[in-house]
């Protein structure tokens, strides 16, 4: 079974954003889901220096296991 690891590097937040935005929005389109966040993607997630803060707030879930946040909610929290 194949892991897919999502790793988010320090090089600025800005950058990581708009990477991040373009990723979902193509995941979404997709998958044919509206809804679908990066997490719905990924088994695991890294961050080094800043990049963690945007792992950890996209892959916190709630208690209906669905994560929290997209990315542009996650953004809008780092701002």
């Amino acid at each position: 079974m194949a892991v897919r690891v999502l790793s988010i590097d320090a090089a600025g937040i800005d950058l990581a954003g708009v990477a991040l935005s373009r990723l979902e929005a193509s995941l979404r389109k997709q998958a044919g889901d509206p809804d679908a966040c990066v997490a719905d993607f990924f088994d695991l997630a890294a961050g080094s220096g800043a990049g963690g803060v945007p792992s950890a707030l996209l892959f916190t879930r709630g208690h209906d296991g669905r994560p929290l946040l997209s990315i542009a909610k996650a953004l809008r929290q780092l701002a």
